[in-house]
């Protein structure tokens, strides 16, 4: 999730990033209204109250204030804040993420239930584990980590409960549409272990001004200089400076990679077409591999592997769902924020 690399890589320009739904609805309330009687001492029958106690009794207290608030130096707790003076705002500011969050839950408890399918008290504790695992590898340093993030997000108890059981639920469905093939392992095992080659840029709009790049380089200008003046890449503020890149990382696009690993240190390359630019890649250094096997890292392999396939799988799921189903907001503030975020 978060990288101590300053340098960047590619836009889609040219070189793809790597890769890596609050409305408080109330509970309804189910009040049961018992009605009172007298009984007549003469008859010893049952009697209904007058129609004014009837409706005494079924009247309720207002709900308690949510908040108070006073002017400096003003004595006593203050003027009060209601729940109903703010749910309109905090329909505003989250409702169509809480309503879609909502949704989500009950889609996915449905669908379990569907395939005959829990989720248990070790599933949902895995959740965090993996949560602590993607933010540090030092604990205390994740945990830390995962206070911020929560405080960020507003994941406060419930809605953080909620997050950890919804994505269990969704690793459980898409389990099934994991696939782990060796090519896969040796690719993961290349980019975490393997050499890996530092690269410098230069990101152009169209053949012309990529020839014009090149002609530059050919009567002995910088590369680096021609990055920063030249390049449309935000690399351009560090001379063309990118990300070290392995051979196999399939995060780069396979034409880049083939390039780079193609030319002799120091040497710069034809321009190429990637993705709607054209691109010229200069081999700046080569990093040697941490010394891991394959053999020895191929555990480590596949366990990221499976987290990558999984998390595009669930993110995917989960949008399909919400996508497949129809919501009809009555609510009409409600009904304005899930219009209006559309």
């Amino acid at each position: 999730m978060v990288t101590d690399s300053t340098r960047s890589r590619p836009t889609n320009h040219a070189c793809r990033h790597r890769s890596q739904t609050v409305l408080l609805l109330a509970p309804l309330l189910l009040v049961i209204v018992g009605i009172s009687g007298c009984t007549n001492e003469r008859t010893g029958e049952v009697t209904a109250s007058p129609p004014e106690a009837s409706l005494a009794s079924m009247r309720t207290a207002p709900p308690p204030p949510s908040a108070y608030w006073r002017i400096p130096g003003a004595k006593g707790r203050g003027q009060p804040i209601f729940p109903e003076q703010i749910e309109e705002v905090m329909i505003e500011m989250a409702g169509k993420r809480a309503l879609q969050e909502v949704v989500l839950d009950r889609l996915l408890a449905r669908e379990l239930a569907a395939q005959e399918r829990t989720i248990d008290a070790e599933a949902i504790a895995r959740e965090e584990a993996v949560l602590l695992e993607a933010l540090d590898d030092d604990a205390d340093r994740a945990t830390r980590l995962l206070r911020t993030v929560r405080l960020k997000e507003g994941l406060g108890p419930n809605r953080y409960r909620a997050l950890l059981r919804r994505n269990a639920m969704l690793r459980a469905l898409v389990a099934r549409e994991v696939s782990i093939t060796e090519e896969a392992i040796r690719a993961v095992w290349d980019r975490e272990h393997g050499p890996r080659r530092v690269a410098r840029i230069v990101v152009v709009e169209n053949l012309q001004d990529a020839r014009v790049v090149s002609d530059r380089l050919a009567a002995g200008e910088r590369f680096a200089e021609l990055a920063a003046r030249m390049s449309m890449d935000p690399s351009a503020s560090t001379g063309g400076l990118v990300d070290p890149v392995a051979r196999l990382d399939p995060s780069w696009p396979t034409s880049f990679r083939e390039t780079l690993w193609s030319l002799e240190e120091g040497a710069a390359s034809n321009p190429i077409l990637v993705d709607d630019a054209y691109v010229l890649v200069q081999h700046v250094e080569e990093l040697p591999g941490d010394g891991s096997t394959p053999e020895s890292g191929r555990e480590e392999a596949i366990e990221i592997l499976r987290r990558s396939q999984e998390r595009l799988l669930m993110d995917a799921l989960a949008r399909r769902m919400l996508d497949d189903v129809t919501i009809d907001v009555i609510d009409g503030a409600l009904e304005r924020a899930y219009r209006e975020t559309d």
